[in-house]
């Protein structure tokens, strides 16, 4: 969604330095007051000028608070390094229409096409403190900077001897003595640097063994939700620095989800060891993990209730006649997503209409066939799903433990 400016066209203005304080052009009591004083002090003089109607709540906006610091994060108008994307886009759709590459599912394939088709140039720069750091140098003459919103007193290199050189030859009336150069303190967005992780690990741009054997690879496995965001930033750099893609093949696999949707992170504390699903946990020792991390306490709870699941006690009170219940993994896949839930399974072979009807169950409101493979219990519970005519495999493991 575009800002209000940007929507209507309005001329963007920023009253704020980076240092979190006003600017003005007129001199006035609110110039350089912190932000939240001055938002205050612009109050009191509507009021005292008579000018002033009323405050109101506004419960539609969303204020954007950083998750680390607790601060509130508002946009501030910085130069940016951006990439032209125009032609190496052109070169990735083209890779994929000459089967170069080639991308399964097929459907994935227009999600490629819709995104480098409808491609914009791409802001690589980011003020953080941490990342590949942008290779761009301010000329300086003399000690004094030049002016930093002209680009043309800008120079790059994968050097600072080579930028050095570059700047030199743009003012060749001054003495080579007197320029020097100071790099932007800007890093590059995560997405370029992996962008280039094909080939720069292995040795690029030197022609390396390892490029020769290795380069271009056969398979790239991701999941679907960074196709653009990676996939197509690695082809399109690929393309562009070395000539070549950097694979023949990608495979996109579902989304890994908890029960509440959400993807599987360890930050949102959602995510199962596969230790515990091996060896087997309790519930209680499984929750006990949330409350020892550095979660949100509003994320623990909702870790915790996406580790019970809504169905789990009408499951208990169903099931609750049978010896032996366990605690499972049940998947169910919706063609981009899976969807790890807790579920319960019995253990008795004579219960195997019971496990199949908690499946099936569980499946809601999808366009797909289920099929119960009976199999010898409690190895395992085999079950197939079939969405428009293809079939997809899988299976419930009961685990060690027990509720």
């Amino acid at each position: 969604m575009a800002f209000i400016d940007e929507r209507y066209q309005l001329h963007k203005h920023t009253a704020e330095e980076e240092k979190k304080k006003q600017r003005t052009k007129k001199k006035n009591n609110n110039k350089g007051m912190k932000r939240f004083d001055a938002r205050e002090a612009v109050i009191k003089a509507l009021e005292s000028k008579g000018l002033f109607i009323e405050t109101v709540p506004n419960p539609g906006q969303k204020l954007p608070i950083c998750e680390r610091s607790g601060n509130i994060v508002e946009p501030l108008l910085k130069p940016q390094w951006w990439v032209n994307c125009q032609s190496m886009a052109k070169a990735a759709i083209d890779a994929v229409k000459n089967k170069e590459l080639l991308i399964f599912p097929e459907i994935s394939e227009k999600e490629w096409f819709y995104w480098l088709e409808n491609i914009q140039d791409w802001c690589i720069s980011r003020q953080l403190w941490w990342g590949h750091r942008v290779p761009a140098y301010l000329i300086v003459i003399d000690g004094k900077k030049t002016e930093d919103t002209n680009s043309s007193n800008w120079v790059s290199g994968r050097t600072y001897e080579e930028a050095l050189a570059k700047a030199q030859m743009k003012f060749p009336n001054v003495a080579k003595d007197s320029i020097t150069l100071d790099q932007d303190p800007d890093v590059l967005d995560t997405w370029f640097s992996s962008g280039l992780w094909p080939f720069s690990i292995m040795g690029w741009p030197e022609k390396t063994k390892d490029m020769e054997l290795f380069y271009p690879n056969t398979l790239l496995e991701t999941g679907w939700d960074i196709l653009f965001f990676w996939v197509a930033r690695m082809v399109m750099l690929g393309i562009k620095l070395t000539g070549k893609v950097p694979f023949k093949h990608v495979f996109c696999h579902a989304m890994v989800r908890d029960a509440h949707g959400r993807k599987m992170s360890k930050s949102l504390g959602n995510v199962i060891d596969p230790l515990d699903v091996i060896e087997g946990i309790s519930l209680d020792k499984l929750q006990s993990r949330l409350d020892e991390g550095n979660l949100d306490p509003r994320e623990v709870e909702k870790a915790k209730a996406g580790q019970v699941f809504n169905n789990l006690p009408f499951l208990v009170k169903f099931y609750c006649f049978l010896n032996h219940l366990n605690i499972t993994i049940m998947i169910i896949i919706n063609f981009k997503n899976m969807r790890l839930t807790l579920c319960l399974s019995c253990t008795h072979c004579i219960y195997r209409k019971q496990i199949f009807q908690m499946v099936y169950l569980s499946v809601e409101r999808m366009p797909l066939d289920l099929h119960f493979v009976p199999t010898p219990l409690p190895v395992k519970i085999n079950f197939r799903i079939t969405i428009n005519g293809n079939n997809m495999f899988g299976c419930l493991f009961p685990l060690s433990f027990l509720l």
